[in-house]
């Protein structure tokens, strides 16, 4: 059966094989970008305020909440991962030979089966997921050895666990971190840590209404190999045992909600850093609320205020509305971006150049009445008179007849001469 055989030509065959496969890996080495492939990656948009504090997170196109954080990984994190995923972690160059082999050997003579990817590997799972094959697998130990080429060990780790699923729609351990236990990243304990460590595995396993024995299993596992090894002492032991499970999931508060939205809708970045500051906007939003309640029997249901640094041109506080979720009166309306009439947008700079002449004061009476002004017979937008008003009243009502009078008695060419040179208008007269 085998005496037609040419053996010269089935091992230049196979010696052929081996060099296309070795010049193809070779190229995908090559042509692989891991640095690319991660500053790509799908990550919810963030706001912040100037202090650094979250605004709002935003669900990315895929419906989930995928938070980047460059902060520091807690060592308590670090330590449950490492010890659970990759135990050769900081020793190899991507890839763990003896692991792989023992791996491949348990799978084929139908022993326990085990993972034999190390975190560099699956992080390239991660930035390019594939179907698990050997072939894949092959292909998966050359891009590792890239990735370790361009990424330091730690930074190996952060993309890991900045792209691991937690279950639900939860990526990332920033995320995971804030929605099941509402803790700072820098709180979390080797309870809360190797249960995280643990969860990626078997995201769908974890339930908040039911009870979780064999994640709680793998989780026990894991904090007595911590023992074992001395990286935590027999009472951090026994006390951890004891941490329940979350039962609930904590989103994200919406800060300065339209300003965040303003923010989102403007620019790329997936972490947007802002000028604002949630302590005044917070102590604005109350202001603004309660005012706004008391304008109410005036017919007024809206309110909106800006706070610039007038010398740096930062945006401090940014208040859109009375109330962001008050939809009978338009709350989601964002009052600070909504289009105006050039006539009411320039009526409060009048308004204010008036009395800093000494023109007017606020309760300066001034009609609103039909008259002419040469050609010109103007109109408010209701079509109704007032008689005489205060000119606090004409600049609330948004009254056009008295602000054309009040143009008159300023002049309309010093009145234009301000708005064609304000860029050199002194900036101490606003200080």
């Amino acid at each position: 059966m085998f005496k037609n055989i040419n053996l010269r030509k089935v091992a230049i065959f196979i010696i052929t094989l081996f060099i296309l496969l070795f010049i193809y890996l070779i190229k995908i080495y090559i042509t692989y970008e891991p640095k690319k492939l991660a500053e790509n990656i799908n990550y919810s948009k963030t706001v912040l305020d100037r202090n650094g504090e979250i605004l709002s997170v935003f669900l990315n196109n895929e419906e989930e909440f995928h938070l980047k954080y460059d902060g520091e990984v807690p060592e308590t994190l670090k330590t449950a991962v490492i010890n659970y995923e990759d135990k050769k972690f900081y020793s190899h160059f991507g890839v763990d030979y003896p692991r792989i082999l023992k791996s491949f050997f348990n799978n084929i003579t139908g022993g326990k089966k085990m993972g034999a990817s190390t975190i560099s590997m699956q992080v390239v799972k991660l930035l390019e997921p594939k179907k698990r094959t050997y072939f894949n697998k092959l292909i998966e130990i050359v891009k590792a050895y890239k990735l370790e080429s361009q990424f330091s060990k730690e930074d190996i780790l952060k993309i890991y666990l900045n792209n691991v699923p937690y279950g639900s729609n939860i990526v990332g351990y920033s995320a995971a971190i804030k929605m099941y236990f509402n803790k700072e990243v820098k709180d979390l304990s080797y309870a809360e840590a190797s249960l995280l460590a643990v969860l990626p595995n078997s995201p769908g396993i974890l339930n908040l209404k039911k009870n979780n024995d064999k994640l709680e299993e793998k989780r026990n596992r894991l904090l007595k190999i911590l023992l074992d090894k001395g990286l935590i002492d027999e009472r951090q032991y026994k006390f951890s045992l004891l941490e329940k499970f979350p039962n609930k999931i904590y989103y994200y508060e919406k800060k300065a909600p339209q300003f965040s939205i303003f923010l989102k809708n403007k620019y790329k970045e997936k972490i947007i850093r802002s000028t604002l500051d949630y302590k005044l906007q917070k102590k604005l939003e109350k202001i603004v609320h309660d005012y706004s309640n008391t304008m109410k029997d005036t017919g007024i249901n809206n309110a909106a205020v800006l706070v610039v640094n007038n010398k740096t041109k930062e945006v401090l506080a940014y208040v859109a509305s009375q109330d962001f979720y008050d939809k009978k009166n338009n709350g989601e309306i964002d009052g600070l971006q909504a289009k105006r009439s050039p006539a009411s947008l320039l009526k409060p700079f009048l308004y204010a150049l008036s009395i800093d002449e000494g023109l007017i004061v606020p309760d300066s009476i001034y009609p609103d009445v039909p008259i002419y002004f040469g050609n010109f017979y103007p109109k408010n937008s209701t079509g109704t008179f007032s008689g005489m008003v205060k000119m606090e009243d004409a600049l609330i009502k948004s009254l056009n007849i008295p602000f054309v009078k009040l143009l008159s008695d300023y002049g309309i060419d010093k009145f234009y001469y301000f708005l064609e040179n304000n860029d050199n208008y002194p900036e101490d007269r606003f200080d």
